[in-house]
């Protein structure tokens, strides 16, 4: 489950994204094409180069710092706009942050993937298969502690006052001067407000037990020929891998509350099911982030490793919420066909079938 202003951002970060890549990186696959070779560094700086090839100098260039500035400079003004996003749709911003970070570190990953290509087809010079694909873990993780870190400090600035609560103190005011003319006005804001409480203090959490959505339905969406139904009524994760392919993910959790951090916790979240929510997505995110790291066939060998790669990246959120993870498995990972379509079947609770061998290779 994400927030209302998840496909906006979505949007924004992977539009932004090929803009850099379209602008920034594809130019330097014409390095050796011939003509005067000219780009743009983030500074203004213009970057020239002709009649030489790509190993030296030009490589240097193009992996020492070059695409960083903008990537940051994406980040900077993507969080920023979160956190006004949040302010005026009444948004929580603890639950739009992570999910703009976990977008941000895609975006990145994209970007990185597309120059390490656009490297190995230069050092080929026309047979890109004969040299080895080179590594990007140190730019993402750069890219990775930079976002973190400005994550961290929207989110510690965002806890030291709650947004709501000047507002709520012009409001009582106002009840103080105009209550006693306006009883029935009163009355009717006075009713919403204590629900408005009742719901986000959690009061009703210990009789009304969340029932997933999933639970009630007999079918569930054939996705490209993956029939599933996850065990939170949430489609499944399609995720795409290091090597290009793509596959649908499902996960199984357990969650529990520590109550030795749950009156810390209490200060960032209204009610559990926020602080639960968030730990969730925070699950969620580093699925993609963990996944898209490597090629298919190494997720399909080592999921045990990855599940533990996965709770170890959430392990600030778990802090943050009092909430822990105990248990995390990586249910069947599906392979879609693309000549398939989505439609309803009969589904499987907490599974996925994948009818990748059944399909005749084309």
């Amino acid at each position: 489950m994400t927030t209302p202003l998840y496909p906006t951002f979505r949007k924004r970060i992977e539009d932004a994204a090929e803009r850099i890549i379209r602008d920034q990186v594809t130019p330097w696959a014409f390095l050796t094409a011939g003509p005067p070779f000219r780009v743009k560094q983030f500074s203004g700086r213009v970057i020239s180069y002709q009649g030489i090839g790509f190993e030296g100098s030009p490589r240097t260039v193009f992996w020492r710092r070059y695409i960083d500035p903008f990537l940051e400079a994406l980040a900077i003004e993507e969080i920023e706009f979160a956190v006004s996003s949040a302010k005026e749709r009444r948004v929580d911003a603890t639950l739009l942050l992570p999910e703009v970070q976990g977008l941000l570190i895609a975006a990145a990953q994209k970007v990185f993937r597309e120059m390490a290509e656009i490297d190995r087809r230069l050092r080929g010079r026309g047979s890109p298969d004969t040299v080895p694909l080179r590594s990007i873990e140190g730019e993402i993780k750069r890219l990775r502690e930079f976002v973190e870190e400005r994550i961290r400090c929207e989110l510690a600035m965002g806890t030291e006052q709650d947004p709501k609560t000047p507002e709520l103190i012009e409001n009582l005011r106002w009840l103080r001067v105009h209550g006693p003319r306006n009883w029935p006005y009163v009355l009717v804001a006075l009713i919403i407000i204590l629900s408005f409480l009742t719901y986000k203090l959690g009061i009703l959490d210990r009789w009304i037990r969340y029932q997933p959505a999933a639970m009630e339905r007999n079918e569930w969406p054939d996705y490209r020929g993956c029939v599933t139904e996850s065990p939170y009524g949430d489609p499944p994760l399609l995720v795409k891998f290091a090597d290009g392919k793509e596959a649908y993910v499902n996960f199984r959790t357990i969650i529990q509350i520590d109550k030795e951090k749950a009156e810390h916790a209490a200060k960032l979240y209204y009610a559990p099911l926020d602080a639960y929510a968030a730990l969730l997505e925070s699950i969620k995110g580093a699925v993609y982030t963990e996944l898209e790291r490597h090629t298919e066939v190494f997720v399909r060998g080592n999921r045990p490793a990855l599940a533990a790669s996965i709770i170890e990246g959430t392990r600030p959120m778990q802090e943050r919420t009092a909430f822990v993870v105990h248990e995390f498995d990586l249910l069947e990972i599906c392979t879609p066909s693309p000549r398939s379509a989505t439609i309803l079947n009969p589904a499987v609770q907490g599974t996925l079938r994948d009818n990748a061998a059944q399909r005749p290779r084309p």
